[in-house]
């Protein structure tokens, strides 16, 4: 039997083992506080305060999601269901709304977007609400073809680099050429050589080996020589100085 605590006490519920989960109903301790008039007032005020200040710092904490080409949304007027719609945000960053026409929005934040929104449908509503929520956001990603063990598309996580997405598929594979990875994408090419990391050699000059939504990865096959051809050459040039010598 467990005893109430009278009404005017300030209850806290405090989770508690297993062993007194025996004793005490759901596994919890109660802590009974007598407290009266402005002293309770006052408790009360200040886990109000406490849990406000925590919701606030997990807000500030998380990131802050900016729209990219290829995210998709869903517009809502509240009350105007003939202005609900999903969108895509397109190649130009833009995205086109009934009343709100299109927007520019690449870059913007939500709350941007909605306030941006919310102003130019002032002037046919009356305090429109507005909600956009991202129901699939656009995920960066590259392509590495070539001598590696599971050519095609990695979506890439933040900070990844171009050990990572070698990495994730499955590596390299035999008679790669490391010295001359090479990354292309619209600003241009350039050559990567990854010897002195796989090689765990001495690195003189720093590595570029940072990776950018959109790159297409190539990792070429070593250059070997035509042993068969070789040996097929040399061997006319024998047979031509045997006769001559004859």
């Amino acid at each position: 039997m467990i005893l109430e605590p009278p009404p005017d006490c300030f209850k806290i519920r405090v989770c508690w083992s297993r062993k007194l989960h025996r004793l005490y109903s759901h596994g919890f301790w109660c802590i009974m506080i007598p407290m009266r008039g402005d002293l309770m007032r006052l408790a009360m005020t200040i886990l109000a305060i406490f849990i406000l200040t925590s919701v606030a710092a997990a807000d500030n904490a998380a990131p802050v999601h900016r729209l990219h080409v290829g995210d998709q949304l869903r517009f809502v007027v509240w009350n105007e269901a003939e202005l609900n719609m999903t969108i895509e945000v397109l190649e130009d960053g833009s995205i086109t709304l009934p009343l709100v026409g299109r927007l520019v929005v690449e870059g913007m934040t939500l709350a941007e977007v909605e306030e941006e929104c919310r102003a130019t449908l002032e002037v046919y509503l009356v305090n429109p609400v507005v909600n956009l929520i991202v129901t699939k956001a656009y995920t960066s990603s590259v392509k590495i073809i070539g001598r590696i063990q599971g050519p095609g598309k990695v979506f890439l996580q933040p900070g990844d680099t171009l050990l990572d997405v070698i990495a994730t598929v499955g590596g390299f594979s035999s008679r790669c050429d490391v010295k001359r990875i090479l990354i292309l994408n619209e600003n241009g090419s350039r050559i990567v050589n990854l010897r002195p990391i796989v090689m765990n050699e001495e690195i003189e000059t720093e590595i570029d080996i940072s990776v950018m939504d959109g790159d297409l990865i190539i990792v070429p096959e070593v250059n070997r020589p035509n042993w068969d051809k070789a040996t097929t050459y040399f061997s006319g040039i024998i047979q031509a100085l045997v006769v001559v010598a004859q």
